[in-house]
């Protein structure tokens, strides 16, 4: 036997013990996948959100602490109390809400405007960390390290986008939203912005990011996993991607963080017309919300390896919500590689299934 034959069969046989190793790995996150619990949302179910949770007593005082916190001697929590026991549904509660809150709101943002920290300190702190999670990536390589491009997806007004890469010293950042939320000339200037998919992908080249984040925006996403694998396609080999969401688990918690987005969507609007922020709130919300492990466990399903290093979450009193920070980095699926310049045209459902 010839010396390249035998050459090829132990390329054979290695590439043979890729594919079973693969296979494996996929199997245990098809177990994963099925530990996935969700919480879609519920605001379109029943119409009495505020009122159901109003009678549970832990939910009850959750939400009047968030109006009272945000909004300091403006009425009573009694007064409070009153309106949502004799308000018959939820859109009238919010009208009412409105109706109170709507001119000492806008003055309490002007007084809150210069003393807002835009970046969460734990947001901070993971990202004072990627430089060196991105080394040990590289072994060393600091031509490889330095953080070259970086999307925001779900940017919003583009202020976060611009802290961010002022903090990693990047250079010309892009930003992505389905909706132009960018009222600021300045950021317009700083920032490349896209807010439009092309043919239903997202408008930017195989692997070329090398930091993405997305900050609560994956649980107001239908097509959620479509997108991470976007993500993934457009992700360079090293990419770290951070996510903020929330750790929901249970459907009255659900609920609440429903409220929560309805008070700001609503309720804390500098619009005049509040039936047109009620009806379009109503018309346009979505949410489907999961515990911490489900979110890592999509993520991991999808090609991102869980950072556990990195990962800081604060489950407290301060914190609500239940908001927590994780990052991941881009795990190469088979089938795809730098060389590969028909990456578009790979089903990435299929290949995962090798």
């Amino acid at each position: 036997m010839k010396y390249q034959d035998i050459r090829i069969i132990n390329l054979l046989e290695e590439l043979r013990n890729i594919l079973l190793k693969r296979n494996k790995e996929f199997k245990k996150t098809q177990v994963r996948k099925k530990s996935v619990i969700t919480h879609p949302t519920v605001i379109h179910e029943q119409n009495n959100t505020i009122i159901t949770l109003h009678q549970n007593e832990q939910f009850r005082r959750k939400i009047l602490n968030l109006l009272q916190r945000n909004i300091k001697d403006i009425v009573e929590e009694k007064d409070i109390t009153d309106l949502i026991i004799k308000t018959k549904n939820d859109k009238e509660i919010y009208k009412k809400l409105y109706r109170i809150f709507y001119y000492k709101w806008q003055q309490e943002l002007l007084k809150r405007s210069t003393k807002k920290e835009i970046l969460n300190p734990i947001l901070i702190d993971i990202l004072n960390k990627i430089p060196e999670i991105r080394k040990e990536i590289f072994n060393g390589n600091e031509q490889d390290t330095k953080i070259r491009s970086f999307l925001d997806f779900g940017c919003g007004d583009g202020k976060k986008t611009i802290e961010i890469a002022k903090l990693l010293h990047i250079t010309n950042p892009k930003c992505f939203d389905i909706n132009d939320k960018i009222n600021s000339v300045d950021i317009r200037n700083q920032i490349s912005h896209q807010f439009k998919y092309q043919n239903e992908k997202l408008p930017y080249k195989n692997e070329s990011q090398d930091l993405i984040t997305s900050l609560l925006v994956f649980h107001h996403i239908p097509n959620m996993e479509e997108i991470i694998r976007e993500l993934h396609r457009i992700a360079a080999s090293g990419c770290i991607l951070i996510i903020q969401e929330h750790d929901c688990n249970s459907k009255e918690f659900a609920m609440y963080l429903d409220v929560i987005h309805a008070l700001y969507d609503i309720v804390w609007k500098s619009v005049k017309n509040v039936e047109k922020l009620i009806n379009e709130f109503y018309q346009d919300y979505y949410s489907n919300y999961r515990n911490k492990s489900s979110w890592i466990n999509i993520m991991e399903y999808n090609g991102w390896e869980y950072i556990k290093e990195i990962d800081i979450y604060q489950k407290t009193e301060k914190n609500p919500q239940a908001m927590f920070f994780s990052a991941f980095k881009k795990v190469d699926i088979l089938g795809y590689s730098r060389n590969n310049n028909n990456l578009n045209n790979i089903n990435i459902s299929k290949i995962q299934k090798i």
